[in-house]
């Protein structure tokens, strides 16, 4: 997927300038397809791969989450699964709220790291996670 780079366990995805102002972040994964391994999508805001690799819902920098279910698809929370016929797949939208730490949005070159983990706490490799697109927009 274009923009989106890999190290070691995580995804980066660049997402450029953060308005002060913006409380949260709608995020779009278009062309998500339903695989055998349940997991869960961590984002964490301007953190390292090496780092966010070991961080969890308690990390300052930590967004939100997604939880995918294998086989079956579905989320929680603020999360919809849309059919896409054009794209043979489905569409998963959530927002996600801005970190704790204040400091952790630049002027600009910010990027999400993500990290998917499995229901029992070990690091899911990234391939796991089959979307065509990403996108990710500021929100007043």
């Amino acid at each position: 997927m274009a923009g989106m780079t890999r190290d070691g366990n995580t995804l980066t995805i660049p997402v450029g300038s953060l308005p002060a102002e913006g409380r949260r972040l709608h995020v779009e994964m278009r062309g998500a397809e339903v695989v055998p391994e349940s997991f869960e999508v961590l984002f964490f805001l301007n953190v390292p791969a090496a780092e966010a690799e070991h961080a969890g819902p308690d990390h300052p920098r930590y967004l939100g989450s997604v939880s995918m279910f294998g086989s079956g698809g579905g989320g929680y929370g603020d999360v919809g699964f849309v059919a896409e016929p054009e794209l043979g797949a489905q569409q998963l939208v959530t927002d996600l709220m801005r970190p704790a730490d204040p400091g952790a949005a630049r002027a600009d070159g910010n990027q999400l790291t993500v990290v998917l983990v499995a229901p029992d706490g070990s690091v899911v490799s990234p391939d796991a996670l089959k979307i065509k697109s990403l996108s990710v927009k500021p929100m007043a």
